[in-house]
């Protein structure tokens, strides 16, 4: 099984806006295998971020309708997704987790994978987002797709992890990318870092997390692509070199 996880800088400047939504959409449609086993998840992109910026989307405190808000801006995102993927030939079904996930403190704990699982095994591919948990201490919080891919490749037993961005992979200090990184390096390489508007915490917190699947899942092979370039996300899948892949 193959988890794709669009990143909203991916399909969207962080910064000004801009949608890339129609060319990714596009590449995404037209370089996924075909009767392949997958499940894709779609980041939040500038208007969700900038959404939950604004409105303060960290907790449930009477604020039901700006949280509604949001969530119809970031699903109407995936439903574009599921529109070019259905017109490419691909059974693409837009799924919901809201009311499926739980969190304590804003850390996701738990996802109800049934619909899910049900889904795949029929052999149709779930299009999630972005979306809201119930939360223990807060009531509600926004949980990132990054923290939602990275727990369904491990309870799903996905092959393949691809987290597509807006740049080649990682890049270090000099702004090099990394090809290969070893997770037991993280802590010690100077990352070249931005100034994009991302409530999750941006790249370093897709590192740390996939640092943690790769922990509990030694043979699962994870990638970050750019997935505003053609041909990157079908050279990943058939296992060539592009981007960065993180090795034990």
């Amino acid at each position: 099984m193959i988890i794709l996880k669009i990143g909203g800088s991916a399909f969207s400047n962080k910064s000004t806006g801009k949608s890339y939504i129609k060319r990714v959409s596009k590449i995404v449609a037209d370089e996924l295998p075909k009767k392949e086993k997958l499940v894709i998840v779609v980041g939040a992109g500038y208007i969700g971020h900038s959404i939950a910026k604004k409105y303060k989307l960290f907790n449930l405190n009477n604020n039901q309708h700006e949280w509604a808000y949001l969530h119809g801006k970031v699903a109407k995102n995936a439903i574009l997704f599921v529109n070019e993927l259905v017109k490419n030939g691909h059974p693409a079904i837009h799924l919901s987790l809201a009311g499926l996930m739980s969190s304590k403190d804003g850390v996701l704990s738990n996802i109800e994978l049934k619909h899910i699982k049900k889904f795949v095994e029929q052999g149709f591919i779930p299009v999630v987002h972005s979306d809201y948990a119930f939360d223990l201490t807060r009531g509600g919080a926004p949980i990132s797709g990054d923290d939602i891919a990275t727990v369904l490749a491990h309870k799903l037993n996905a092959s393949t992890l691809i987290f597509g961005s807006d740049v080649d992979g990682i890049f270090d200090k000099d702004g090099n990318v990394i090809k290969k990184l070893k997770i037991s390096d993280i802590n010690n390489i100077r990352f070249w870092e931005s100034n994009k508007i991302d409530i999750n915490g941006g790249m370093i917190k897709k590192i740390n997390s996939i640092k943690s699947l790769m922990k509990k899942d030694h043979n699962i092979n994870v990638k970050i692509i750019n997935l505003r370039k053609k041909n990157m996300l079908k050279n990943a899948i058939n296992g060539k070199e592009v981007g960065t892949l993180f090795v034990l």
